[in-house]
């Protein structure tokens, strides 16, 4: 696939999804990103739509898939709020520690000033990451992300692997 067929050509209108997607191993499709999408936050503010246009890009192909994910990085800028402005539902991965919860405590607050904004609301999930049952502090925050957002937490939990940050750190698919 060209690197110029990503995420970035889509959301700036240079091609579509269906240009962009590539067909995964696995079976899934794939629309995948580069350096440029760096610049994308800047080159968006003059467009038309802006905040709208991932979603309007996505329509065009509802019918293909049951699910489409949609991976942010942890800041909420323009990329960001045109994935909040095209999804239904947020999963929100939060580290099993204290200082995780204070942030997403604040990304909550954003998420609802947006749904505010645009007037589309969206089912907020967390999804408790990085686990280590073996030990009391771990449990003691898994235990307080439950009883601080109840219904919101899923009840799996990803736990904390060394072979992932092994590949994350290699560069290579999990």
């Amino acid at each position: 696939s060209s690197l110029n067929r990503s995420i970035y050509g889509v959301v700036l209108g240079e091609c579509t999804v269906a240009e962009a997607r590539v067909r995964a191993e696995g079976g899934y499709d794939v629309v995948g990103s580069n350096r440029e999408l760096a610049g994308a936050e800047v080159e968006l503010v003059q467009l038309e739509r802006r905040e709208q246009r991932l979603r309007a890009a996505l329509q065009a192909v509802a019918g293909d898939y049951d699910f489409v994910l949609i991976d942010c990085p942890p800041n909420v800028g323009i990329l960001t709020f045109n994935a909040l402005r095209a999804a239904q539902e947020v999963i929100i991965p939060l580290e099993t520690s204290y200082y995780s919860m204070h942030g997403v405590g604040k990304l909550l607050e954003t998420i609802g000033l947006l749904e505010d904004r645009i007037g589309h609301s969206l089912k907020i999930r967390i999804l408790p990451t990085l686990f280590d049952g073996r030990t009391r502090f771990a449990k003691r925050a898994l235990a307080e992300i439950r009883e601080t957002y109840k219904d919101l937490v899923f009840d799996t939990v990803i736990r904390s692997n060394v072979r992932l940050r092994e590949a994350a750190q290699r560069g290579i698919p999990i």
